[in-house]
């Protein structure tokens, strides 16, 4: 589903609909498993999402849909992005053990397997119930990029990249399958940059392995939030 809100609105709506997935998962299970991006996108909903403290916010395991392999204090870590501006302000909410950042290590196919287990032993497979996702102006998703190795590959869990085509190129990613198998995606769109990625994304003719952003059809619920002006 495309949902188009009036600029300036994408955050609020972002949250509120991140929420209202959020409890309707909760509906059906003690805890629920979410997977979080990093980068510019997400910076206002972990604001808005810290300023409303809710409750339920506590009641899900966080984990990342992708990150660069870098310690998790430094600069580039998607971890530490969420760490200041959404953890840290709820941490009379969100319990130290439900939060699952990168398991960063020398040895990276120790860490890929850390981190699947990790997953698997919460969740009972490899898969997430809530994604919240941006994209990049290329219609890049996680770490899954156009015509790259990364959106062809057929692993069932996390994969390490060290040929990433945006820098750093070591990073940690779900797999195609694993963002396939999993329940409902919110993807927010903003910033002009994004709406040639919006529009190769609406074209039926164009192959998830040409614009990623379409693995998300997939599942068996996606919204899409944007303020960009998009023909349908």
């Amino acid at each position: 589903m495309l949902l188009k809100v009036k600029f300036g609105e994408i955050t609020k709506k972002s949250a509120d609909i991140f929420l209202e997935h959020l409890r309707k998962i909760l509906d059906t299970k003690e805890e629920a498993v979410v997977a979080l991006s990093g980068g510019s996108t997400v910076v206002g909903i972990f604001k808005e999402l810290a300023n409303r403290a809710d409750p339920v916010l506590g009641k899900a395991h966080y984990f990342f849909v992708d990150d660069r392999v870098v310690p998790l204090d430094h600069e580039d870590s998607n971890f530490r992005q969420a760490k200041e501006l959404f953890f840290d302000p709820l941490k009379k909410i969100i319990d130290d053990d439900h939060i699952h950042p990168i398991p960063y290590q020398e040895a990276r196919s120790v860490m890929v397997s850390d981190y699947n287990e990790t997953l698997e032993k919460i969740q009972g497979d490899l898969s997430f119930d809530l994604l919240l996702l941006g994209i990049g102006p290329d219609g890049h998703i996680a770490s899954l990029f156009p015509n790259h190795h990364s959106i062809k590959d057929d692993s069932e869990g996390f994969m390490f990249l060290d040929d990433s085509p945006k820098p750093p190129p070591e990073r940690l990613t779900a797999s195609r399958k694993m963002i396939e198998k999993s329940n409902v995606a919110i993807v927010l769109v903003f910033d002009a940059s994004k709406k040639e990625a919006m529009e190769r994304y609406l074209e039926g003719s164009t192959s998830v392995e040409e614009c990623p952003l379409k693995v998300v059809n997939k599942l068996k619920e996606h919204i899409i939030i944007t303020d960009l002006d998009i023909k349908q």
